[in-house]
């Protein structure tokens, strides 16, 4: 084969090879910017649900304080409505049905489950005679405290540990199976326990 011949085929080769060059540089760019991507959404998934996890124990602490200022008035908890707090439940009332007292300003505000499952953002709620005990889903948002596991840990035959949210288990970050966490966040004054504190679990 003769020089002039070789020409053209090099040529072709050397072309063929930069498409490929740069079909491979771009395919690696679109990996890199997926991940990139993915890695984003992570995080500011983390950071929300982080957020919200801090409103939700806020928001059950206010509540808790509300319902423990109710039971040192009557002594006992307002009632549940159908398993959900209900603030015009906070309202006290005279012998005649008059309201003595209404729900502080704050508290709407305060009731609020961000993890709510239901149209009414509102904390599943049940008591037993002057114990109360308040759920929200957590960041699964699938309900783990059922009325019977409620009740039986009112009656102080069971703990709330195997249905409780633990941080150390995942926030149910996206495209991801091994660092999703189920359990729920949980106040009770049976006694004073709540489903956090610094460093762990409360049970």
């Amino acid at each position: 084969m003769n020089e002039a011949s070789r020409e053209p085929s090099n040529r072709a080769w050397l072309i063929a090879a930069s498409w490929t060059l740069k079909i491979l540089i771009a395919g690696l760019a679109l990996v890199l910017a997926g991940w990139f991507i993915l890695g984003k959404i992570r995080q500011d998934h983390f950071i929300r649900t982080q957020a919200r996890i801090a409103l939700t124990q806020q928001n059950l602490k206010v509540l808790s304080s509300a319902i423990d200022a109710y039971c040192s008035l009557l002594q006992q908890p307002p009632p549940p409505m159908q398993d959900r707090f209900d603030l015009s439940t906070l309202r006290i009332l005279d012998a005649s049905g008059a309201a003595l007292s209404d729900p502080i300003a704050a508290l709407p505000l305060a009731a609020i489950d961000p993890f709510a499952i239901r149209a009414a953002p509102l904390f599943y709620y049940y008591t037993l005679k002057d114990k109360y005990l308040l759920v929200s889903p957590g960041p699964d948002q699938k309900l783990d405290i059922d009325s019977k596991t409620a009740l039986a840990f009112l009656l102080g035959e069971d703990n709330l540990s195997p249905f409780t949210f633990d941080p150390t288990n995942g926030l149910g970050v996206p495209f991801t199976d091994k660092r999703s966490s189920g359990g729920d966040i949980w106040a009770s004054n049976l006694p004073s326990k709540t489903s956090w504190k610094e460093g762990g679990i409360v049970e």
